[in-house]
């Protein structure tokens, strides 16, 4: 993800430097992107206080709000 999303590398460039094919280097890059989130709800939960409707309601705005900015997010996080 460093490559794509610090750097600007695309998922072709990505595939060259691996020798791998394309379609593998954009299942790295979901994959990875797919921890990055998973990693980012498991501290929320631990950060947040175990109340169900809150956490629910707070999941659900920041999935609205940050949805549109994981690559932002990643590219802070890389």
């Amino acid at each position: 993800m460093r490559l794509r999303f610090s750097h600007g590398v695309t998922v072709d460039e990505i595939a060259t430097t691996y020798v791998i094919h394309r379609v593998t280097a954009w299942r790295w890059l979901q994959g990875a992107q797919e921890a990055l989130w998973g990693n980012v709800i498991t501290q929320l939960k631990l950060a947040i206080p175990n109340d169900e409707i809150g956490l629910n309601s707070l999941m659900q705005l920041g999935e609205s709000q940050i949805a549109g900015n994981r690559n932002a997010l990643a590219r802070q996080w890389c």
